[in-house]
């Protein structure tokens, strides 16, 4: 277990303007990832910048960024893709602020597009393949890709679309789930994970507070850890968590209230992930992941709130 103490926080950009360290600023951060085709968002506030300098964010000088943070043991990227849009404009009488408004993977996301052909024998990795060279020609790099079916197709295959809509076909037809991860292609069986877990979730590794049972997932909040990320598995005490009060409205026994299943050995796979900062403050400042997570062997009822994160 690593020491989890002094905040460490970095933040780059680039662009036709040239590479901008602007780490040493107040920086606020609210980072949202889940393990949906939709782009994840970040919001990044930064404080008392000149107005030169916002200028070339609002004029799109400065395009990718990339945002690392945790503690001095254990500091990771915690968001990476392409400015969407920049403001800038005066918080308090004293206080300058630029808002920059961050979507992962969002223009090979957008705007690739595949135009290729494959020979009778080609598999899915092939396709899924294919469907990644107009993504990566616009800067994305592929992650991590999980267990896929051996089987070689018969027939030639012609694909041709969004690398978007290709993907999403072929992880239907193989159970999986595609997402983009901090500018990376990620493709996980719906029911699988990313492999180097469980991690151990306690009080001297991070845990803040209990997690809770609710209506809507297993809420888990932690210290800032960039290992923790959608589809990442985590392991907790089930005597820890806090039990949500059941429904009292459901005329049956209480018992059957829908609620998100207690998995047996204690392990969940986390489905959103916010994460939450500010440079300044000191330690009353927020610097922490906000985790809502299933059951890890995707057993039991599904809050409606997760039906868009979870295929069934």
């Amino acid at each position: 277990m690593l020491p989890q103490y002094l905040r460490k926080l970095s933040l780059t950009v680039k662009g036709s303007g040239g590479e901008l360290d602007i780490s040493t600023l107040r920086v606020v951060f609210v980072v949202e990832q889940s393990n949906t085709q939709k782009p994840n968002t970040a919001e990044i506030y930064i404080y008392n910048v000149s107005r030169q300098t916002a200028n070339r964010f609002i004029n799109k000088e400065y395009t990718d960024i990339t945002l690392a943070g945790g503690y001095e043991s254990n500091a990771g990227v915690i968001f990476k893709g392409n400015i969407k849009f920049s403001r800038y404009g005066q918080e308090t009488p004293v206080d300058k602020r630029l808002d920059i408004f961050c979507g992962d993977g969002d223009k090979p996301y957008v705007h690739a597009v595949a135009s290729k052909s494959l020979a009778p024998g080609h598999t899915y990795r092939d396709q899924i393949d294919a469907a990644f060279e107009p993504m990566k020609a616009l800067g994305l790099q592929l992650g991590y890709i999980g267990d896929l079916p051996k089987t070689k197709l018969n027939g030639p295959r012609i694909l041709f679309g969004n690398s978007r809509d290709i993907l999403r076909d072929i992880c239907r037809a193989t159970g999986t789930q595609w997402s983009i991860q901090n500018n990376e292609l990620t493709v996980v069986g719906k029911d699988k994970s990313l492999p180097n877990g469980p991690i151990e979730l306690n009080s001297r590794t991070g845990l803040i507070g209990l997690p809770t049972q609710t209506p809507g997932g297993i809420v888990v909040r932690t210290l800032l850890d960039p290992r923790m990320g959608p589809n990442r598995l985590i392991r907790l005490n089930n005597a820890s968590i806090q039990r949500a009060s059941p429904d009292l409205t459901i005329k049956e026994d209480i018992t059957a209230s829908r609620l998100p299943t207690i998995d047996r050995d204690g392990v969940y796979k986390v489905i959103v992930l916010n994460r939450v900062g500010d440079t300044h403050g000191g330690t009353a400042a927020p610097w922490f992941n906000e985790m809502t997570c299933l059951a890890a062997d995707g057993s039991g009822f599904i809050p409606e709130n997760l039906l868009q994160y979870v295929p069934h």
